[in-house]
């Protein structure tokens, strides 16, 4: 849980710290790049209370594998995107599973302090 917390919480602040990089390498005005970070807002609040109600249900094992395999495949689009739009794309993907990963209901403290250290650790390894 910690890891995939990790992961979540890196790819959360990654661009952050490289907006003028990703800037120059898609060809695109810097305050566009920034629309990265404002997409992945996006899905986070999306994918959180509309992935929680409709997986109400779903055991959390299950849901858990899930939502990491959608926030893998949106981290591959990103990382093959050829051009802006599909890299906002994937990350909003990405960002669904995290709003979904942040909001599970039934949750216990021991699984929610696992989260919660992961979440510390990638904000100390976050370029931003």
């Amino acid at each position: 849980m910690a890891v995939s917390a990790f992961a979540i919480g890196t790819t959360e602040f990654m661009t952050n710290g490289l907006l003028l990089t990703l800037a120059d390498e898609l060809a695109v005005p810097v305050a566009t790049t920034g629309l990265l970070t404002t997409g992945y807002a996006a899905g986070i609040v999306v994918g959180g209370p509309v992935l929680a109600a409709l997986t109400l249900r779903t055991p959390r094992k299950r849901l858990l594998m899930t939502l990491m395999v959608i926030f893998i495949l949106g981290n591959l689009v990103c990382a093959l995107a050829p051009f802006f739009g599909i890299l906002l794309a994937g990350r909003f993907v990405s960002a669904i599973s995290h709003g979904a990963f942040s909001a599970p209901p039934r949750w216990s403290r021991r699984p929610l302090c696992r989260r919660g250290a992961g979440l510390r650790r990638s904000r100390c390894c976050s370029p931003a």
